[in-house]
């Protein structure tokens, strides 16, 4: 971690790139996610755009998504705190009575979607920081949330602007994740 370096462009935002590669796949998963419906979920996708995409190098709108706080997909669990993934082959996973949760894959049985911190209305599932807000900061981070005045993570409108296709703001020049220019961030480095 010491080693990783800065974050560009890709880490936080979604690009006209990403948009135009992912779209569909990124459309299936926000609707998967936004509806609960994780056997629609594709999971070797998300193993490739989350787990395989240290820094988002394959400029992922996914791996944006996950950034914000909307969840990856990749963390959820039954009541018992198994995992529910067909990705995780470990036999010693806590919860889960010595079977692999690959084994045991159902959807059906997920209860908790836990890095998912935070709606796409910016109502907050949870947060580990501080509750002082320091106005200095800015309110505009938590806008949309339904306390804004306290600390949490990002609220609805901030949350749209990163993740939204349509209503929020796609990047037509970006650094991707090896600081290279794309569009007219290419003409602005060169001046």
């Amino acid at each position: 971690m010491a080693k990783e370096g800065p974050r560009y462009c890709v880490a936080c935002h979604l690009t006209q790139q990403s948009v135009t590669t992912w779209g569909a796949e990124y459309d299936q998963f926000r609707t998967a996610m936004n509806t609960g419906t994780y056997g629609a979920l594709d999971f070797p996708l998300l193993a490739t755009h989350i787990g395989q995409n240290p820094g988002n190098q394959i400029d992922s709108p996914i791996w944006v998504h996950m950034v914000a706080g909307l969840g990856s997909g990749l963390f959820l669990f039954d009541e018992s705190g198994c995992a529910v993934n067909p990705l995780d082959t470990n036999v010693n996973r806590v919860g889960c009575n010595g079977a692999a949760p690959a084994d045991n894959f159902d959807p059906a049985r997920v209860v908790l979607n836990l890095n998912r911190i935070v709606d796409p209305n910016g109502h907050s599932n949870g947060s580990n920081s501080h509750t002082f807000f320091s106005l200095l900061a800015g309110p505009e981070l938590r806008d949309g949330a339904s306390n804004p005045n306290l600390t949490g993570p990002l609220g609805a409108t901030l949350i749209q602007k990163l993740t939204d296709p349509t209503l929020g703001v796609v990047l037509d020049s970006w650094l991707d994740a090896n600081s290279a220019p794309h569009g007219d961030a290419a003409g602005y480095l060169d001046d």
